[in-house]
């Protein structure tokens, strides 16, 4: 049965759908699909029972992954498209999220679903705390694991103890990538160089070998920024530059230094990121406190969240207090991959293209659709 068929469950979740229409159903372009994931949220809860009061950051994990799909080209969706049965949460933030009454209390329903699967199977705490959802096993292994999510080329160029100075090509396994792939930073210096300085290079194991870790390019990268005497703010973070290595893709690719030269330009890369997303996560000391989330388009330009939600709020900025803020980038569709020679154009990938013309269609669908799917 097609998974997003009517009446399909997802395996071992318990969360039944029925009753709740899914987008790809309903649109096959793929920029009415990314419009209508941006014009609707969770809805409030319609029975305001007691479990509901801790369930925030299950509705903001929902807004970040529909914002997530809206900047993924078609590729990359149907990759995470392949777990959903394993994560109910990925099919939920496919759903129409309509306010009718019966449509809303089937969302309740469902999300309590969910609630109970993943304290039960996955062992979410039960605060159900952003944080803690973000970064459980099976967002990491569904979602976070796919390649628009991975820092680090899969192929490692490996030294070992035994082997003096041959260097061999390993394989980063994709869980252990996404696992490392979020950068945890304390907002000193420039974040942009932090990664690029401090997530890289050479790094050995308790057995002395040398592990050598490059860039793969990838279309987001995740951030744990904790301030606490470093304050950023939205300016000094809205767009960020990495450069790295490349690795060949056989892993051939040997550290430069120990040939004793200068990178080869064709193996250098630059790429610029925009922050697209901000998750002021809760303070787990105050029990009230409540997980909340800010979206920006890739050009930069604030997107508006219903006043009525839970997900949601004008009262806080990014580096306004001391904490946590989750930040999620995106790769700015026309980038450089090494540094230019004067007068020479930057080329540009495939991925570039391709992200490049599903934001057209984004932008174009968003001016045309709005009252297409409020209709539906």
């Amino acid at each position: 049965m097609d998974p997003r068929s009517p009446g399909a469950n997802s395996r071992e979740s318990l969360a039944n759908f029925d009753g709740l229409r899914d987008i790809r159903n309903l649109y096959k372009d793929e920029g009415l699909q990314a419009a209508a994931l941006g014009m609707q949220f969770p809805i409030p809860y319609y029975d305001h029972r007691p479990q509901h009061l801790g369930m925030n950051g299950l509705d903001v994990m929902v807004v970040l992954i529909r914002h997530l799909y809206r900047h993924m080209v078609a590729e990359d969706r149907e990759k995470v498209a392949e777990d959903e049965e394993e994560n109910p949460l990925l099919r939920l933030a496919w759903c129409m999220f309509d306010k009718d009454r019966e449509t809303a209390k089937r969302q309740d329903d469902v999300r309590e679903d969910i609630m109970r699967w993943l304290r039960k199977e996955h062992r979410v705490h039960p605060s159900l705390a952003f944080e803690d959802l973000a970064e459980s096993r099976i967002m990491v292994e569904t979602m976070f694991s796919k390649p628009p999510f991975l820092l680090y080329h899969p192929i490692v160029p490996c030294k070992a103890r035994a082997d003096g100075h041959e260097w061999k090509p390993t394989r980063f396994h994709p869980k252990d990538n996404a696992a490392s792939s979020l950068v945890t930073w304390d907002g000193h210096g420039d974040l942009g160089e932090f990664i690029s300085n401090e997530m890289f290079g050479i790094q050995n194991d308790d057995r002395g070998n040398n592990y050598y870790y490059t860039f793969d390019q990838p279309t987001f990268i995740r951030v744990q920024y904790t301030n606490v005497n470093n304050t950023k703010t939205y300016k000094d973070l809205a767009e960020i530059c990495v450069e790295n290595k490349l690795v060949h893709e056989d892993g051939s690719l040997i550290p430069t230094w120990d040939k004793g030269m200068d990178d080869p330009r064709d193996n250098w890369v630059r790429i610029n990121y925009r922050l697209i997303a901000a998750v002021r996560a809760r303070d787990p000391n105050t029990p009230k406190d409540r997980d909340f989330i800010r979206r920006w388009h890739i050009s930069g330009k604030p997107l508006l969240d219903p006043e009525e939600s839970s997900f949601s709020s004008q009262q806080w900025k990014i580096g306004s207090g001391n904490g946590t803020y989750v930040l999620y980038y995106c790769m700015l569709p026309e980038t450089h991959r090494r540094p230019l020679a004067a007068g020479e154009l930057p080329e540009q990938t495939i991925r570039d293209r391709s992200l490049k013309a599903n934001f057209d269609r984004m932008s174009s669908a968003v001016r045309n659709a709005s009252k297409e799917a409020e209709s539906q």
